[in-house]
Order: structure tokens, then sequence, then C-alpha cells
């Protein structure tokens, strides 16, 4: 996800958002997404359907970062990425509610333990951090 996701961004804003990019950054584009292709070797007989989730993740994570890149155009940045943080909390609000008695592992929830909040703060504030400075 991580090597084919600024390609994506460069392919789907001179696409989507009409940006300039020139034939050398196309070029490179391909060239890098040959690349990644080559070193993650996706055979379809042994994994199926699962080898094209990564590039779905890294798909849509992409037209995330285009939307975000477009409302920031008109708009503060740490206003839209404070939206961004609410609605997702809205939208996982559900299935925490929902799933809360433990029946799926993911949502099962426990106490942090005090040496934990520290590793919970920073992976919290490097991740603001990135996603501020892709914006």
């Amino acid at each position: 996800i991580v090597f084919i996701l600024p390609l994506l961004v460069i392919l789907l804003g001179w696409a989507v958002l009409k940006e300039d990019v020139s034939k050398e950054r196309l070029l490179a584009c391909v060239v890098g997404f040959i690349g990644t292709l080559m070193v993650i070797q996706p055979s379809f007989q042994e994994v199926g359907f699962y080898a094209l989730l990564p590039l779905l993740v890294a798909f849509i994570f992409a037209i995330f970062m285009l939307i975000t890149r477009f409302i920031t155009q008109e708009n503060d940045v740490i206003k839209v990425q404070t939206v961004n943080g609410v609605m997702a909390e809205v939208l996982i609000a559900p299935a925490l509610l929902i799933f809360k008695d433990g029946s799926v592992p993911l949502f099962d929830f426990s106490t942090i333990s005090s040496d934990k909040i520290f590793l919970l703060i920073s992976f919290g504030s490097v991740g603001t951090f990135a996603l501020l400075s892709m914006t």
C-alpha cells in the first residue's frame, strides 16, 4: 500500500482533479507500478482474490487523499482533519455498540494498562502529524 499510494494519488489527481502532471511523472508512475507488481508478484492461483485487497485499500485511501486535498483548497486543514476524525467516530460507533459483548474479537474492549497509554497517545500523535503533512 505504501509503495503504490503515491502512484495512485498522482494518477487520480491527473485524471479527476485535472492537475498538471508531466509526461515524465506519468511514465515514472507506470514504471513504479510495474516495479511494485514485480516485487509483490501477485499469484492469483495461490492467493486468489485476496491478492487484490491491498490494491483496493490503496485505491480507497488515494481517493480519500484526493477528497481531502480538494476540500483543503478552500478550508483550513485542521478543521478538515477534525471533521474526518469525528466522522470516523460516528461511522465506527454503531459497530462498537453492536459488538461490545465480545462476540467479535476485534471489538473486544479491555482496560488499557498505564504503560500502553503512552503508546496509544504516541500513535495518535504520529498519525495526526502524518495526515496533516499529507494534506
